[in-house]
């Protein structure tokens, strides 16, 4: 009887072990589940951030492009301009003065 007791005792302990090791591994699966769904929405948050960084680069990059466009047109149109004007006033004395200082404050005003 003694050796039905001890294995007994042994069984209900080794029972008792095995419940407390589930119990232990069960709590630091929530946990470990918890910390995942955080991250889960620390990269959503990072993968959203992201995304609006590459839209707002592609929108700053068309902008950049248009900018470039009508500075080279504008450039162009400035340079066509001077050509016309120093082809019409080859030969005129008159533009190939200079213009009194009175005459260009008032272009200036």
């Amino acid at each position: 009887m003694n050796r039905r007791v001890i294995i007994m005792v042994l069984l209900t302990l080794l029972l008792m072990g095995l419940m407390a090791n589930t119990y232990r591994l069960s709590a630091k699966q929530k946990q470990e589940h918890a910390q995942l769904q955080s991250e889960r929405v620390v990269n959503q948050t990072l993968g959203d951030i992201i995304d609006a960084y590459q839209l707002n680069e592609a929108a700053n990059r068309a902008a950049v492009a248009r900018q470039l466009e009508s500075e080279r047109r504008l450039r162009h149109e400035a340079e066509d301009r001077l050509k016309r004007f120093t082809l019409a006033t080859a030969n005129d004395n008159c533009a190939a003065s200079r213009m009194p200082e009175s005459g260009i404050d008032i272009l200036r005003e």
